[in-house]
């Protein structure tokens, strides 16, 4: 019986320091950690997050995507490559701390936190550059978000005037990409194009 308490208790205990550790390496507080965590547990019951686990979340968030037959998962793969680009890249095992991480420097991160979240984001092939290519298919993720069968209707014409559109602000140079430092002093000194691409420039659509 009291081996029973004393295991319980260091349970507890370790528990607790798991928690501790937790709330140092993110913006989240104790009670945010453990809802988190419930939430983990549900989807990724063995403690690990994949891709199509990740895109099954996703959806929820964009219920709008199914009524007016549109799909998610695109975005939702770019949004995936961006937030663990750094696992991926080593092919390690996504975990509740990375996933914690990830989420905490994406809601809460500083400004500089963001503009390189972004830059990630539409920087698909991780090459160091944003391309035309690259906004366009951002562009397709975007739209499909909103369904096809909503007003006013979108197709390839609208995606790439979108990019176009888009594009152009940022290549600056006209010389067919733009680069990290480029695309940081666009966005600190332009705060309408942070902002839109925060909010996926679905206000401006």
């Amino acid at each position: 019986m009291i081996n029973e308490i004393c295991g319980g208790q260091e349970f507890i205990y370790r528990r607790q320091q798991e928690i501790d550790v937790l709330c140092e390496k993110t913006s989240f507080s104790k009670k945010e950690i453990k809802l988190l965590y419930w939430g983990w547990k549900l989807a990724c019951p063995e403690g690990v997050l994949n891709e199509s686990i990740f895109k099954d979340i996703y959806s929820q968030f964009f219920p709008q995507a199914e009524i007016f037959v549109g799909d998610s998962s695109l975005y939702a793969r770019y949004v995936f490559q961006t937030m663990f680009a750094d696992e991926l890249a080593r092919n390690e095992p996504i975990t509740f701390l990375e996933y914690a991480k990830a989420l905490s420097n994406l809601c809460r991160g500083t400004l500089m936190d963001k503009i390189k979240w972004i830059f990630t984001l539409y920087d698909i092939n991780h090459d160091g550059r944003i391309t035309y290519d690259e906004v366009y298919k951002i562009s397709v993720a975007i739209y499909a978000l909103l369904g096809f069968h909503v007003t006013p209707t979108h197709n390839h014409k609208t995606y790439e005037e979108h990019a176009r559109r888009v594009f152009t602000k940022l290549d600056r140079n006209s010389i067919g990409y733009v680069t990290f430092d480029e695309f940081k002093d666009i966005c600190l000194k332009n705060e309408t194009i942070l902002t839109s691409m925060q909010q996926l420039d679905i206000n401006s659509i």
